[in-house]
């Protein structure tokens, strides 16, 4: 038997365009449960889970930051890829960790546990990926992704959820190797997933819209635009397509199963305002387009300013 900590911590966030990111010194000499306050995250990590470059066990002063992209104004401002040749990402919660000592990135030599809120009415399957930011694709781990919104039971490598105790208390159920691997416990009140993590890196819990749901279209727009967006309203993903040296949009299309209503196309460009960015929204008629999806469709944009601070931005963006 051992002792269970539940510890809130209290991490500062900074506040940026496209998210907040969260730091904490924190040093590990016993099993710990961290609630990242304001995050929606809380990490569960074991003695002796990190390294340093020379190979050393590091414990203590390590250095957490967490960046989460929850929605798609943060897609949109780290530019993050949400589709590859797998598919149509859609996020059921995303982030970007780092454990570092002495200003330098571990390694991990155990697997941190990332347990993140889910909706209790949303039943997607959801798996685990981390992005090669080298390639802009999306690997999928080895380790599955235990969504207590679906009521899948825990097995003997999982934390099960925070929530089964709340205060310090012995508890059944730990090994020398690992921390909490007990059952799921009965009447469990909070809905969340749960992740193993290997490395530093930027992962997400995702489910797929496979291709077939996609139609492609050819279409054009201005050298000058880089880069076209798409939005999908109800659905917590942003698409991106590169804009070729012709002005041909690159792999271009729509999901098919989402109502045309409910599509945003639109480029954006920085200004020489600091807090303000220009938004093109396409006006084309998209049933128009997918009708005559084998010719050629030259994009028309309504161009405005928008505010970069995100609640003002989305209230701008998503008004009609």
């Amino acid at each position: 038997m051992k002792l269970l900590f539940i510890i809130g911590l209290f991490f500062m966030p900074i506040c940026l365009n496209a998210q907040k990111v969260f730091k904490q010194t924190i040093s590990i000499t016993q099993c710990k449960t961290i609630v990242i306050e304001g995050s929606d995250v809380t990490l569960h990590i074991a003695p002796n889970t990190f390294i340093n470059q020379d190979d050393a066990l590091i414990n203590e002063n390590i250095s957490v930051e967490l960046v989460l992209y929850k929605d798609y104004y943060d897609m949109l401002f780290a530019d993050i890829p949400m589709h590859d040749s797998n598919g149509n990402y859609i996020s059921g919660g995303m982030f970007d960790i780092t454990f570092k000592s002495n200003n330098i990135p571990l390694k991990f030599i155990k697997e941190v546990t990332v347990e993140y809120v889910a909706d209790e009415t949303d039943y997607a399957v959801y798996k685990g990926y981390q992005l090669d930011k080298v390639n802009n694709t999306w690997n999928e781990l080895n380790v599955p992704v235990l969504n207590y919104a679906t009521n899948v039971a825990s097995d003997a490598a999982d934390w099960g959820s925070s929530p089964i105790s709340t205060t310090p208390e012995i508890v059944e159920g730990w090994d020398d190797e690992d921390c909490w691997c007990g059952e799921e416990a009965d009447g469990l009140i909070a809905v969340a997933k749960t992740l193993g993590i290997k490395s530093n890196g930027l992962y997400n819990y995702d489910y797929i819209i496979d291709n077939e749901d996609f139609v492609p279209l050819l279409v054009k727009v201005s050298t000058e635009i880089k880069r076209i967006y798409v939005h999908y309203k109800g659905l917590n993903t942003l698409l991106y397509y590169d804009v070729e040296d012709t002005g041909s949009v690159k792999d271009f299309g729509f999901l098919n199963s989402v109502q045309k209503a409910d599509i945003t196309v639109f480029y954006k460009m920085n200004t020489k305002r600091l807090n303000q960015i220009v938004i093109g929204k396409m006006t084309n008629n998209i049933d128009r387009m997918v009708a005559n999806k084998n010719t050629i469709s030259a994009l028309v944009f309504e161009i405005n300013q928008y505010p970069v601070q995100k609640s003002s931005f989305k209230t701008k963006f998503e008004a009609k």
